[in-house]
């Protein structure tokens, strides 16, 4: 392998503190009915139309209901090992007539994961079974929604024989439903919770479409990459911090798109990126990356801790979508950065881009399937200035309340994490350089409730940005520039924290831009550039942290 290959190692640790006695579906809240089950006869597991007396623990009946909008469906988690095959890899067919309206325009298949034969790893494009007479009048532009994760608009239909192939858009969610009232309040059941996979997203943090746009860009053509090779693999992490690999149960024919089992093998998928999700018995939300290119080797550890979470959804639909989507149960915040440069260092590295691996929990209720969506966007930009340097730092913040978005009326109602910071980054940081070196990390921690997959799916979601800054003064410059004698070199840390939200998708411009260039390349209509039909405006921050050290050491004059 060459001095120039990338290594990345991304691990998405999901590390809870359970509660006990957590029931798999959570009780209705009052008021709410189940569409599949009579209440006169409810069936196991289902959501009961006449919610006992414990359905007061799952909280008020949400305020944003409109009647006109019809009853109150409970939806209910789906565990991967009540699906069927089909429905593992390509989600759950949506049904009419189960208490979800759906627009008259849509081509909607009952049985879709049954018409579908592929998925292909870049997560947009299908092919499906033109034996199906509403797959064969399918037509460019069309509103397809086969299951949960295979709908869309028809950017691009080619035909071949009994087979048909399109690429699917993003659409909103009232482009698909016309009338419905939906909730779905229970504690995270992580065994339900399912990893999916698109190993090929044009929008996945070390793509190759994103180099291919920049040389586009700089007037040297589309260019051509080189084959990369992710490796993913899954672990057990305990509350101790304890990590092992997970047994292997299976493995599944994988075909152009994957859906993995809650204990797949190690998956190789390109060179620049290696995905670890880990969502059973583990303590947070997060990701750990290691970088080796060009002589930079950088390490980050982030997780967003939680305790006995818990997913609260509403939606209303009628003339307009009202929504909430909230996540209790956040317990802490935590960063490591590690960089070092040896002799052979060559050039420094900045690349945004997706997490190609969702962990979802998937729902049902009145007809339609949706997901709830875990998913992470992430930034990295290192600025050494010399060979054999090191930089180190930490940061930890303590946290307790929920992170949630309400928007109903046209307005939004933000439900805050409440967080203190637990250390100080610059007192942490340490290093060794004759030059002076920055780390700017940023990760985008969204929970998401709705269709479609990884980054492209859509529906009501909060957010939570991080954005880390470590930055140090070479070593012998610091007596230079500091009046005082004996006093360490200068030292800043920056740590700024906010929430984010909305309703559509969630992916940053910059990210719909390479996705873009990737459809242009294959001759597909484009997506919006926006894709928020409403979006939460600014906050401020719940962290905002500067510290240098010396004090204002980092200052100008």
């Amino acid at each position: 392998m060459s001095a120039r290959r990338a290594s990345i190692i991304v691990v998405l640790v999901l590390t809870l503190a359970p509660a006990c006695g957590h029931k798999d579906n959570a009780a209705a809240p009052a008021g709410a009915t189940s569409a599949a089950t009579p209440a006169a006869t409810p069936t196991a597991g289902a959501p009961s139309a006449t919610p006992p007396a414990s359905a007061a623990a799952a909280g008020p009946v949400w305020d944003g209901f409109r009647p006109e909008a019809g009853p109150i469906i409970a939806a209910h988690a789906v565990k991967a090992s009540d699906m069927t095959p089909s429905e593992q890899k390509y989600g759950i067919a949506p049904e009419r007539g189960k208490g979800i309206d759906f627009q008259d325009n849509i081509v909607l298949i009952e049985h879709g994961d049954k018409a579908i034969q592929s998925w292909d790893t870049n997560g947009l494009g299908w092919t499906l079974d033109a034996s199906n007479p509403q797959v064969a009048n399918l037509k460019q532009g069309d509103i397809l929604f086969a299951t949960s994760r295979c709908v869309g608009r028809v950017l691009k239909l080619t035909r071949d024989g009994q087979k048909v192939s399109v690429i699917l858009g993003p659409v909103q969610m009232e482009d698909v439903i016309k009338r419905g009232n939906l909730t779905y309040h229970a504690p995270l059941d992580l065994e339900s919770l399912t990893a999916v996979e698109v190993p090929d997203d044009p929008a996945a943090f070390g793509s190759p479409i994103a180099e291919q746009m920049k040389k586009a860009q700089a007037g040297g053509g589309s260019g051509s990459s080189a084959p990369v090779v992710r490796q993913v693999q899954y672990f057990i992490v305990s509350p101790r911090g304890e990590w092992r690999p997970m047994r292997t149960l299976h493995q599944p024919s994988i075909e152009r798109a994957s859906y993995s089992p809650q204990v797949p093998p190690i998956k190789e998928y390109n060179d620049e990126l290696s995905a670890v999700p880990c969502w059973f018995d583990c303590g947070g939300l997060g990701v750990r990356m290691t970088v080796n290119k060009d002589g930079l080797n950088v390490s980050i550890s982030v997780v967003f801790h939680l305790r006995a979470p818990q997913v609260r959804f509403d939606l209303s639909v009628t003339h307009g979508l009202w929504s909430e989507v909230e996540l209790t149960g956040a317990a802490g915040f935590d960063v490591a950065i590690e960089g070092t440069t040896d002799p052979g260092f060559l050039r420094n590295l900045s690349q945004v881009g997706s997490l190609p691996v969702d962990l979802v929990l998937p729902l049902n209720g009145g007809g339609i399937g949706l997901e709830v969506h875990f998913h992470q966007d992430i930034s990295l930009t290192t600025g050494f200035s010399a060979k054999t340097s090191i930089l180190k730092a930490h940061g930890a913040a303590d946290m307790s309340g929920s992170l949630g978005l309400d928007y109903h009326g046209g307005k939004f109602d933000v439900r805050f994490i409440h967080a203190v910071m637990a250390n100080s980054m610059v007192r942490d940081m340490a290093g060794l350089s004759v030059g002076i070196n920055s780390i700017v990390f940023g990760i985008n921690q969204r929970v998401l409730v709705g269709f479609g997959v990884a980054g492209f799916a859509v529906g009501p979601f909060v957010s939570l940005t991080s954005t880390i800054t470590a930055l140090k003064q070479a070593d012998s410059a610091s007596s230079m520039m500091l009046t005082q004698q004996g006093v360490a070199d200068c030292r800043q840390g920056t740590f700024q924290m906010v929430v984010t939200g909305g309703i559509g998708y969630g992916l940053p411009k910059i990210i719909v831009k390479v996705v873009n260039f990737f459809l242009g390349l294959v001759h597909a209509d484009p997506i919006s550039e926006s894709g928020t039909i409403a979006e939460l405006p600014p906050q401020d921050p719940l962290i905002a942290i500067r510290n240098s050290m010396p004090e204002r050491c980092a200052e100008g004059k």
